[in-house]
């Protein structure tokens, strides 16, 4: 699990060089570059705890920094999902969000991946129908989170097992 944004230009520029080698007015490059980057910082730093998994949600909600301009939001999320396949074992990324918020971040965007699905209940069975509603990523729901004082999550999917198996 780890956080994402993109905090915008004056943030990305120190990364123009790596992975991608960007010109300074291309946002679009800064923010995939940003988002690769936050990715192997999370990555790295779990891993110098000796905590490693294959199975890596990016939590994209709106109380984080992000800019106005879905592309750029997409960008820096594909750069965190090229990370984590690139570096990390029989990688599986996934999303974790609620749907009104991704659709607020990243438009309609539908990459396929595996999703959480944050409901906004203390219900369980609102959680457990969070499981058969299509997917806000266009992937399967592994996940459907409901809070009744504490975060549960109830499981959606066989997928889920298998990946942390």
């Amino acid at each position: 699990y780890m956080n994402t944004g993109y905090p915008g230009i004056s943030y990305a520029e120190r990364f123009a060089k790596s992975p991608r080698s960007c010109r300074t007015f291309d946002e679009a490059c800064l923010a995939y570059n940003y988002g690769y980057n936050a990715s192997l910082y999370a990555i790295n730093y779990a891993s110098r705890k000796d905590i490693h998994s294959n199975l890596w949600w990016l939590d994209v909600e709106t109380d984080n920094s992000w800019s106005s301009f879905a592309a750029l939001n997409r960008a820096s999320l594909q750069g965190s999902i090229d990370a984590i396949r690139q570096t990390v074992i029989f990688a599986v990324p996934g999303i974790y969000s609620y749907p009104s918020q991704w659709q607020t971040i990243t438009g309609d965007w539908r990459n396929g991946l595996p999703a959480w699905v944050a409901t906004g209940s203390s219900d369980f069975s609102v959680a457990n129908l969070a499981c058969r509603d299509p997917s806000f990523s266009g992937g399967q729901v592994w996940l459907g989170q409901y809070t009744p004082g504490l975060d549960f999550d109830y499981p959606c999917s066989q997928h889920f097992f298998q990946a942390i198996l």
